[in-house]
């Protein structure tokens, strides 16, 4: 269904936008709540691996959108990794946007509101 909608919203000349949220619920900034199946410890190859099937579904379906967006409202812990400030989970998000890169489509993060603040305080 949602490779039909993309590509008759290109096929109409307009920009798509997808986001992935990786979880089974809405993430916020404060609630990152890993998909039934996941833990810490294979997180970043589960996300690794559903953004593959993602990304190999829409290409199949000629459906790629113009942008895909990491996560919703993303910070310091995604994926549940908040080891070394959070670090591990950035290093994740640029993985992943390498693999979305790869296949020509441009990537963006929706940064929670505490991120902001962070950022925006240092």
């Amino acid at each position: 269904m949602l490779s039909k909608q993309l590509k008759a919203t290109k096929e109409a000349g307009l920009k798509t936008n997808i986001t992935l949220f990786y979880s089974d619920d809405v993430t916020y900034a404060n609630s990152q709540q890993l998909p039934a199946g996941w833990t810490q410890d294979n997180a970043v190859e589960k996300a690794t691996d559903y953004t593959k099937e993602v990304l190999n579904t829409l290409s199949k379906n000629d459906a790629l959108p113009t942008m895909m967006t990491i996560g919703n409202e993303v910070n310091y812990n995604f994926l549940g990794l908040t080891e070394g400030g959070g670090w591990d989970g950035f290093v994740a998000m640029a993985t992943i946007s390498k693999l979305i890169n790869e296949k020509g489509v441009k990537t963006a993060l929706s940064f929670g509101t505490l991120m902001m603040l962070k950022v925006f305080s240092m």
